[in-house]
């Protein structure tokens, strides 16, 4: 940061802490304030990349449309196989409502749906995204994985982006995701 900035930044959240509202509204007017001051295009501008702090970046809105104030968690790219995706930011928190998406303990969940591959009746250790993509959503608890069979080759792989708590969200992982099978289970790596 330049040191020509007379701007006080919010210290930065600590892996596995919740988020609170208060914090996420000072990063909202730190944003606003650098803004103002055309320093977000001398930066490189804007928040939240889905190279950098995919699945895991939180910020809020603040471009004075109709979801300014929105918390929101960073989207990112899934790929499993042949299959890329790019999954948009999803909102934590709707201000036009005053409503996080979730309660304390409910999890972020991203379902990912794929096909396997068989060739003479033998399970071959691919996992392919299909084209309808991923959707994420609020759940009590992770759901368990469906893996590809034999004769019933459709799969799904579900991921954690994180949990609801008291004061926000925590977010699980930094990363964009990658999905792997192999026999038996499935393989979930970020990068």
């Amino acid at each position: 940061m330049s040191k020509n900035l007379p701007i006080n930044l919010p210290m930065r959240v600590v892996s596995g802490q919740p988020v609170s509202a208060v914090w996420a509204n000072s990063i909202r007017e730190a944003i606003a304030r650098l803004a103002n001051r055309g320093e977000e295009k001398k930066r490189g501008g804007g928040v939240g990349s889905v190279s950098r702090g995919a699945f895991y970046t939180i910020y809020t809105v603040s471009s004075g449309d109709a979801t300014n104030g929105d918390i929101m968690l960073t989207g990112g790219q899934v790929t499993a196989g042949t299959g890329t995706e790019t999954v948009p930011a999803f909102i934590l928190y709707d201000a036009s409502v005053l409503a996080w998406a979730g309660t304390e303990g409910q999890h972020l969940q991203l379902a990912i749906n794929g096909e396997g591959e068989e060739v003479d009746d033998v399970l071959m250790p691919v996992f392919n995204q299909d084209t309808a993509g991923s959707d994420i959503t609020v759940v009590s608890a992770i759901a368990d994985n469906i893996l590809p069979e034999v004769g019933a080759l459709s799969g799904l792989c579900n991921v954690s982006l994180g949990v609801f708590t008291a004061s926000g969200f925590t977010p699980a992982l930094v990363g964009n995701i990658q999905v792997s099978f192999c026999y038996g289970g499935f393989t979930v790596s970020r990068f």
